[in-house]
């Protein structure tokens, strides 16, 4: 896969864009031993504000992420989950596969948020992102690429699978910067005071509906050469690129900067 990922980001990004893959795949590829959950989960920041935020587990692999302020209630990131839900470490007994150990993930079936390996504020909004997910009704993303995998069903369906995909991670950013927003407003803390600026913010999303698309189109390739010997087409990578551009993250923001 890395391979082909490499030869993508030469023929179908731009530099900018191949840039800011890499700066994102650094970001939220898990160390090994948090991924084999050997090293806990152990992070804590301290806000400009003068609240603390602190991300652990406990000996059965449950996170807890909280902030504490001196005299008051923590701020339980919990609370903020459907009934039922729980934050998840790779030390976590779960059905997810190990190719997925310590990414960010949601188990709609067994009800668990899974942690992937904070090493700085950024990865908060990740942790809102995939919280967002959880609000989401209807398929899941993995029952909707494993539809996509399908060679049973056709062409046309799997385009409106990616575009339904597309649009779960972009509602996934709006609910993440309803969350942030929300707390700001609560609390007077800024969790995303770890961006440098709006910018910065833009940059990091962008780079993450970056990935979604490389995998689309990997997925696409790869049914293709199974069913018609041929690689996607290139009116397919132009829909992609539309469906995962920069032009709507950035109405995304207006728009919620509007509510």
């Amino acid at each position: 896969m890395s391979e082909r990922f490499t030869a993508w980001q030469k023929e179908d990004f731009s530099e900018d864009e191949h840039n800011a893959l890499r700066r994102l795949k650094e970001q939220v590829t898990p160390r090994q031993e948090y991924a084999e959950g050997k090293l806990k989960l152990n992070f804590e920041y301290k806000f400009s504000s003068g609240e603390v935020l602190k991300a652990e587990e406990d000996k059965e692999g449950i996170a807890y992420i909280k902030i504490l302020k001196d005299g008051q209630p923590p701020l339980d990131f919990s609370d903020y989950l459907p009934e039922g839900f729980e934050f998840a470490t790779p030390s976590y007994k779960s059905t997810v596969s190990n190719s997925n150990k310590g990414q960010w993930s949601v188990d709609y079936e067994n009800k668990k948020v899974s942690v992937g390996d904070i090493r700085g504020l950024k990865e908060i909004f990740s942790l809102l992102h995939e919280m967002g997910h959880t609000e989401q009704k209807g398929v899941s993303q993995i029952e909707m690429r494993s539809k996509i995998h399908d060679s049973s069903v056709a062409r046309a369906d799997k385009l409106k699978l990616i575009e339904n995909i597309s649009e779960s991670e972009r509602d996934a950013s709006a609910r993440a910067i309803h969350i942030a927003r929300n707390i700001y407003e609560k609390y007077h803390i800024d969790l995303l005071e770890g961006f440098q600026n709006l910018a910065d913010f833009q940059d990091f999303v962008h780079s993450a509906l970056l990935m979604h698309r490389f995998s689309m189109e990997l997925l696409l390739s790869i049914t293709a050469k199974q069913e018609e010997g041929q690689d996607a087409a290139k009116e397919e990578r132009e829909f992609l690129t539309k469906l995962f551009d920069k032009r709507k993250l950035q109405r995304l923001s207006k728009n919620e900067n509007k509510n």
